[in-house]
């Protein structure tokens, strides 16, 4: 058996992650929703609402979010700026994986970078509700990297370009 190699494992959920983020982010700009709404909202029994109307935007029944997360409603629901920032997270990290030209790079090199852009990815897709996949596949990317930054590890392509100086 050989040995594990954490970077390429993490590289391949870091891929579908960014696949399940850009799906995801499509989704939540057509059905926006604050995912942690249940954590302060209110229950509002339907057919009727508590006032005794009819279930509509004016009058909404089912888990009604607290005033206090009036910012996430703006930003997740009224404009959909976290589902943009995923969108763009999730192909910024597809292209860095996938794009040839950008694998000669120190960037496709560096675990730091994919740590960094994959944990703000997390912060991203964890807020709306259909990007909780892709915030856990995410995470679990985040780990691998990290794992694979403490072990030592080294990209095939680095071993390669050595003593090359700035030569592609």
């Amino acid at each position: 058996m050989g040995e594990f190699i954490w970077h390429q494992w993490a590289q391949f959920v870091a891929i579908f992650a960014s696949v399940v983020t850009v799906w995801a982010s499509i989704w939540g700009l057509m059905f926006p929703k604050f995912f942690w709404d249940f954590v302060n909202g209110t229950n509002q029994p339907g057919p009727l609402n508590v006032n005794g109307l009819p279930c509509f935007d004016d009058n909404p029944c089912g888990i009604v979010p607290a005033a206090s997360d009036a910012l996430f409603i703006a930003i997740i629901v009224k404009l959909p700026v976290v589902q943009l920032f995923s969108l763009l997270l999730g192909i910024s990290h597809l292209a860095l994986e996938l794009v040839p030209r950008i694998q000669k790079t120190a960037l496709y090199r560096s675990f730091v970078l994919r740590i960094v852009t994959l944990t703000m990815q997390v912060m991203f897709t964890v807020l709306f509700y259909q990007g909780t996949n892709a915030a856990l596949y995410s995470l679990v990317a985040v780990i691998g990297f990290t794992v694979a930054q403490m072990k030592g590890e080294e990209w095939e392509e680095a071993k390669e370009n050595r003593g090359r100086g700035g030569k592609a």
